[in-house]
C-alpha cells in the first residue's frame, strides 16, 4: 500500500476511535514517506488518545521542524507538553510560534485551537 493510501487508512481508523491501529498505519505510512509532516502529526494525534505523551511530543515536534506552518502539529505540541506537565519548555515553543504569526493568523480559525492551548499553558506556568 501506498502512504497515502495508509493514510487514509489510519484516518478511517482514527474516526472509528480504533487509535492504536490508527497509529500502526501513520507509522507504516512514514516508512514510505519519511519525515512526512502531516503523518507524523497524525501518530501524534493517536498516541494523545492513547495516553503516550511523550510519543505524541516527539512526533508532533519533528512535524513542526519538517513544517512550521502545521497548525495542528503545533497544537499537538503545545498540548502533548502540557499534559506531561513540562511548563517552561510548552511556554517556550508557543512563544516561539505565536511570535512567528501575522495578527491576523492569530485571529483565524486555523490558528484558534493552537491559540487556546497556548493561553491555557500561560495560566498552568
Amino acid at each position: 500500500a501506498s502512504a497515502q493510501q495508509l493514510r487514509e487508512q489510519g484516518n478511517m481508523l482514527f474516526k472509528a476511535g480504533k487509535f492504536a491501529e490508527a497509529k500502526a498505519c501513520y507509522s507504516a505510512a512514514l516508512a514510505h514517506d519519511v519525515g512526512n509532516s502531516v503523518l507524523l502529526s497524525n501518530r501524534a494525534a493517536a498516541s494523545l488518545m492513547l495516553k503516550e505523551w511523550e510519543c505524541a511530543t516527539q512526533d508532533a515536534m519533528e512535524a513542526v521542524r519538517q513544517d512550521p506552518s502545521n497548525v495542528k502539529a503545533c497544537e499537538r505540541c503545545a498540548r502533548s507538553l502540557l499534559l506531561q506537565n513540562r511548563l517552561p519548555e510548552a511556554m517556550k515553543f508557543c512563544q516561539a510560534r505565536m511570535h512567528g504569526l501575522t495578527p491576523e493568523q492569530r485571529e483565524t480559525s486555523e490558528w484558534k485551537p493552537f491559540a487556546t492551548t497556548a493561553q491555557r499553558i500561560a495560566a498552568h506556568a
